[in-house]
């Protein structure tokens, strides 16, 4: 069976092992004001947007993921025919409506895939698995990485949705930013409550308390 591995950009695995291991990329778009990237992994590029643009409009900053329509088009152009069961893990449905879009796609990838296999020459049935990964950035990674190795390794497409639900609930990824102030208005621009205002002070008065004079 062909399995296919689908990710969103959020992942932070660079753009040769998504290349090397036929890991299949959903950009998101990065907008600052009037300059839009649309982030396929490429750190040099990623990296000279921002720096061109975060220090001066960087609290214009906004994230575009991809449309329902979108994954729907990639998937019936070309996945249901390379594939015939692909895992889309997405970044965390609570921190992005890129999960959601890619449910609502896979009702009528699900519905209109097999005319499109047939003229390709296959009539057998194509499925399709969306994992929330629950995590975002590096975390969100090790769930890509285990598949890669699991489909490399030839284990059976139940084995690995078992594992990849198991490691779903059981990764953890934390990070440390510079300004929780910047933090919380960007989630709360989201509509994200998770970071109040007391939390933001007190995280912040923290920091500057454990920093070497």
């Amino acid at each position: 069976m062909r399995i296919g591995i689908v990710v969103d950009s959020t992942c932070d695995l660079p753009a040769d092992y998504i290349e090397s291991h036929n890991v299949v990329l959903l950009p998101i778009t990065v907008r600052i004001g009037d300059a839009v990237l649309a982030d396929h992994r490429d750190e040099e590029a990623t990296l000279s947007f921002l720096h061109a643009h975060v220090a001066e409009r960087g609290h214009e900053a906004e994230t575009i993921p991809y449309s329902v329509e979108q994954i729907r088009d990639l998937f019936l152009g070309k996945l249901v025919v390379d594939y015939d069961h692909v895992f889309c893990l997405t970044v965390t449905k609570s921190r992005s409506p890129i999960h959601e879009h890619a449910v609502q796609a896979s009702f009528s990838i699900l519905n209109d895939y097999k005319p499109v296999r047939q003229a390709a020459g296959y009539n057998s049935p194509f499925a399709l698995r969306v994992i929330d990964s629950q995590n975002l950035f590096a975390a969100q990674g090790i769930g890509v990485v285990e598949a890669v190795r699991m489909r490399e390794a030839g284990d059976s497409v139940q084995k690995i949705r078992e594992r990849l639900e198991e490691l779903a609930l059981n990764t953890h990824g934390y990070m440390v930013p510079p300004d929780l102030y910047y933090l919380r208005n960007r989630a709360r621009s989201k509509g994200d409550r998770s970071v109040s205002l007391f939390s933001a002070a007190l995280g912040s008065a923290r920091s500057s308390a454990s920093s070497p004079p």
